[in-house]
């Protein structure tokens, strides 16, 4: 599975879709930014016993290629100094195992030593490590690669002893979701966005199924990226190994799209996937000749494991500056797509990796088994270097997300003389949100109608946009209200003028309340909301009407529903023309009907002073609304009605004895 995967070509990321940097983002091996290596070159230095010149190691370190390709265990034969060697053959003294054992593994370092001495030059970029030149050629012998590898399992296993957690590509878990959560900070994305983006930034450690190897292996090849060497990435061209910045880009472009349509939870759920494999690459440990080092050493993996531990430990956030520097680092690094940003962010962080194995594999040594990277200053100076240049691209991750910000559309609200509409002019609505307008008319007026992009709505007191994708216009007009109308149209017209009142009685069994009245989209209502056990409603609303020419009507017309109810029989409605009832009858009759919207025309005597009240109720009641419709009155002068008696219509309120009752069973 190993070598299958060495051998697996290079993925073509982005082959379509691939935006190129902008020619002002080109980038250069001459104009990267590399690390401040002084600290590293000094301790190297020692290692090596040479004598460096501070001022002029500050450029970097340079490993040989040729010394990685020499050997997987690479970091077993460049050793310099005695001290150092004297170091790793008291750690073999103490593995657990045989005394032969350890003696083949010390007679064939010392051997290794001796026959492929690595030696430091001081260069003008910094420090040079390399197999000595008239050694350049010669190549391990079976037995000597045989004895390299056992010994990396026994070290291995002795590190695993004193190590806990699982191995792969990534960082820890919370080590990710501190930096997206610090550049979400930087670009002024709220908290509540910010600690989404941050709680989801660890997820893509377990995507995948399958055995550990298999789980590996995977996370190796999408988490992981193997720069193209010895230059950066060539604009528009994507190069390298390994899917990170591909999945960093698909996560971001969901992201950016989600954030463009104000879907804000599953924006930032996949701004922190999407920076999961940013932050990944600026992990040392996950650049370079990653497979070779993490696939092919166990030695290797427990030093991943052991850097990560470091990095991820709070008091070292605390006490060796990790958490400033990622809180401090504002700088943005801004490119055309996080695909190109993530490989440029990996092609940095390469040329710190070899240094920092070698560096965190004496640790081990020094130390006995035990890992104390936290005492090494070379080791703290490319944790902040990563974790800086870490934060500036994932600076930029988060703007490339959020820089076209959320779509948003227009409702030009306007209304005519004598009344107003709330919110007014041009209104920003983010795309998919809800706007409601309120409509009021001035003393004496009344709303006439309402345009909805052109379309009447009817007359009514408040509008609603929902989910709102595209741009919209409402327009309110409004018309007097006149003492001798003989018209009310509930949606034009409102309640104004109108008197009600409600009451209720029987088992209580929780709160009871008058209900409206309110207009509700195209006409009046009002009613009762109880919480009985047993008993009766009634409502009622009244208004005078006066005809101003004297005349005086003797027809009303009336359009209105009775909500439905399940014991259709008990519920009533009744009207009543100055005192006398003219119509009444119940949601088993039709009119009225039980949910039916119906019109009547009921005469009455002829009067240019019209009082009506319209009163409607329930028994038995059990709740939760007894509620009637008010469409439209009329009143009119029917010359053939002139003179004739009117009666009062035969009604009796239904005599709750005769009904089903809901007693203590519940609801019918």
């Amino acid at each position: 599975m190993i070598l299958m995967l060495m051998l697996m070509p290079v993925s073509p990321v982005l082959a379509a879709g691939f935006e190129s940097p902008s020619p002002a983002s080109a980038m250069t091996a001459a104009n990267v930014e590399r690390p401040d290596m002084t600290v590293v070159s000094s301790v190297l230095c020692d290692v090596f016993g040479i004598e460096c010149d501070r001022a002029t190691m500050a450029k970097g370190v340079y490993i040989d290629p040729a010394v990685r390709e020499f050997s997987p265990q690479w970091t077993l034969i460049m050793l310099g100094s005695t001290k150092q060697r004297d170091d790793v053959l008291k750690f073999v003294d103490g593995l657990d195992a045989s005394k032969e054992e350890k003696a083949v593994w010390r007679s064939s370092l010392e051997e290794l030593w001796k026959k492929y001495p690595v030696r430091a030059v001081k260069t003008e970029d910094g420090l040079a490590l390399t197999i000595v030149p008239e050694k350049s050629d010669v190549r391990l012998a079976v037995s000597e690669n045989s004895a390299l590898r056992e010994l990396d399992e026994e070290i291995g296993r002795a590190m695993a002893s004193s190590m806990d957690g699982e191995v792969g590509v990534r960082w820890n878990a919370d080590t990710h979701g501190w930096i997206i959560k610090a550049a979400c900070v930087h670009n002024s994305v709220n908290e509540t966005n910010a600690s989404i983006a941050g709680g989801h930034a660890s997820d893509p450690d377990w995507w995948y199924e399958g055995s550990e190897l298999e789980i590996i292996l995977q996370r190796c090849y999408n988490h992981g990226y193997v720069p193209p060497t010895p230059l950066p990435p060539i604009p528009g061209v994507p190069e390298g190994f390994g899917r990170a910045p591909e999945n960093c880009q698909k996560n971001a472009t969901d992201a950016a799209t989600a954030y463009y349509n104000n879907h804000l939870t599953e924006a930032f759920t996949s701004l922190g996937h999407s920076s999961h494999f940013m932050t990944d690459i600026g992990n040392p440990m996950h650049t370079g000749q990653l497979f070779v080092q993490g696939s092919l050493t166990v030695m290797g993996w427990k030093i991943h494991n052991a850097y990560e531990d470091y990095v991820n430990d709070i008091d070292n956030w605390e006490t060796l500056g990790f958490n400033a520097t990622v809180y401090d680092t504002v700088e943005t690094e801004v490119w055309s797509n996080p695909d190109y940003s993530t490989r440029l962010l990996g092609w940095k962080t390469q040329w710190v990796r070899d240094p920092l194995i070698l560096l965190v594999t004496l640790n081990f040594i020094t130390h006995g088994e035990e890992p104390h990277l936290e005492e090494s200053p070379a080791i703290r100076e490319i944790t902040l270097w990563s974790l800086g240049e870490t934060t500036k691209h994932t600076n930029g991750l988060v703007y490339y997300v959020i820089k076209d910000g959320i779509r948003t559309h227009v409702i030009t609200a306007t209304a005519g003389p004598h009344g107003s509409i709330s919110p007014s002019g041009d209104v920003q609505v983010l795309y998919g949100e809800e706007q409601s307008f309120e409509i009021t008319s001035d003393s004496g007026y009344t709303v006439d109608n309402v345009r909805v992009d052109g379309e009447s709505v009817g007359a009514r007191t408040t509008y609603t946009f929902d989910a709102v994708d595209a741009d919209h216009t409402i327009e309110a007009t409004f018309k007097e209200i006149t003492g001798s109308g003989n018209e009310w149209v509930w949606s034009r017209d409102g309640w104004d003028g109108w008197s009600h009142e409600a009451s209720w009685s029987g088992t209580q069994t929780g709160p009871c309340s008058e209900y409206g009245p309110v207009i509700v989209d195209d006409h009046g209502e009002h009613g009762i909301d109880v919480t009985l056990l047993a008993g009766s409603t009634t409502a009622r609303v009244e208004r005078q009407f006066t005809d101003a020419s004297g005349t005086g009507w003797n027809t009303l017309t009336f359009v209105g529903l009775l909500t439905a109810s399940d014991v259709p029989g008990g519920r009533w409605m009744t009207i009543e023309v100055n005192g006398q009832q003219v119509f009444a009858g119940t949601a088993s009759q039709t009119p009225p009907g039980n949910g039916q919207l119906f019109e009547i025309s009921v005469p009455f005597p002829q009067s240019d002073e019209v009082n009506v009240r319209i009163s409607h109720g329930q028994s038995p009641a059990w709740g939760p609304r007894f509620a009637m419709q008010y469409h439209s009155l009329n009143l009119t002068l029917d010359n053939n009605q002139r003179g004739v008696a009117v009666e009062d219509a035969p009604f009796v309120i239904p005599d709750p004895a005769s009904l089903v009752v809901n007693g203590t069973a519940g609801s019918p």
